[in-house]
């Protein structure tokens, strides 16, 4: 988007700075409450009283929206807890989407692995910034406004480190692992197939945030969903990232395969198809790897 300064009227330096700052605190105070956090069970996205929420999903959405308005007043927010929604008073529809706690389950269970937090900048049909901090590992992954690069940023000795995150564009697609969030079982026949194309499984739950993690630093060649519903504050930011690496989004409904194109989420719909995520490289061999299947 030409003049993204212009339109959003700060520095995109700085607006990465103050995201990264505000993810690194929310991380921070989520950590704190690892061993000391109240639960409670609240209605899903399904109408069912089945779902989550702890004391540190309210603190840490709490921190993002104070932090949030006193920098960036006139954005819009949309956050998962009670579905908050502040709407933007800017020219351009400019928001920020926010889950406080990704994998709020997984949290919840003292897991060493499934948990994060996650920022989006939205602007219009474009996501333009992310961040993405794993609770666990304490990386963080994302970019900011303009920037043509993912950075996957750690700490050592007082100060970050950052690596440009990539694909490994050495391995086939049947050398590597395939990222599933449920038993093969649950999956369609034809997204059976897809899986059987791939070296073997990966079965990981809670944040999905986490979960595409391991897609971007190679440690799966392919992540697949079920049928499931899409939010802004779970789908912007790995939305955000995967499109920004050149990784392409395929809907699997009954025996067709079809590339589809991924806008931001606004609202909280329902995905009635499996999903298949994969790097644009590896597109022809998947698509050769089928056809020898038909045969």
């Amino acid at each position: 988007m030409r003049n993204l300064e212009k339109i959003l009227g700060y520095n995109s330096h700085s607006i990465g700075i103050i995201m990264k700052e505000i993810v690194r605190r929310v991380a921070n105070a989520i950590r704190e409450e690892r061993f000391i956090f109240e639960k409670e069970t609240k209605t899903g996205y399904d109408g069912n009283f089945n779902d989550l929420v702890t004391s540190a999903d309210r603190k840490a959405q709490k921190i993002y929206i104070k932090l949030l308005q006193e920098n960036f007043p006139n954005f819009g927010i949309i956050a998962e807890e009670k579905e908050l929604i502040i709407q933007h008073k800017t020219k351009h529809k400019i928001y920020f989407t926010v889950d406080p706690l990704d994998g709020t389950k997984a949290f919840s269970r003292r897991q060493s692995q499934g948990v994060s937090t996650m920022i989006s900048l939205v602007i219009e049909d474009e996501i333009i910034a992310v961040f993405i901090a794993d609770i666990n590992t304490q990386e963080l992954f994302g970019f900011r406004p303009c920037s043509q690069n993912i950075w996957r940023i750690y700490q050592t000795g007082g100060c970050d480190k950052a690596v440009k995150l990539e694909i490994c564009p050495d391995l086939s697609i049947a050398e590597q692992y395939i990222l599933i969030r449920n038993k093969p079982k649950k999956h369609t026949k034809q997204s059976q197939i897809i899986i059987d194309l791939f070296k073997n499984i990966t079965v990981v739950n809670g944040s999905i945030g986490t979960s595409f993690s391991l897609l971007w630093k190679s440690e799966v060649g392919g992540l697949l969903l079920e049928k499931n519903y899409e939010t802004p504050w779970d789908s912007n930011p790995v939305i955000g990232i995967s499109k920004k690496m050149g990784f392409r989004f395929f809907r699997i409904d009954k025996n067709k395969i079809m590339e589809i194109n991924f806008p931001p989420v606004e609202k909280i719909i329902q995905r009635n198809y499996e999903l298949l995520v994969i790097h644009k490289s590896r597109i022809p061999e998947l698509q050769r790897m089928l056809k020898n299947e038909k045969k």
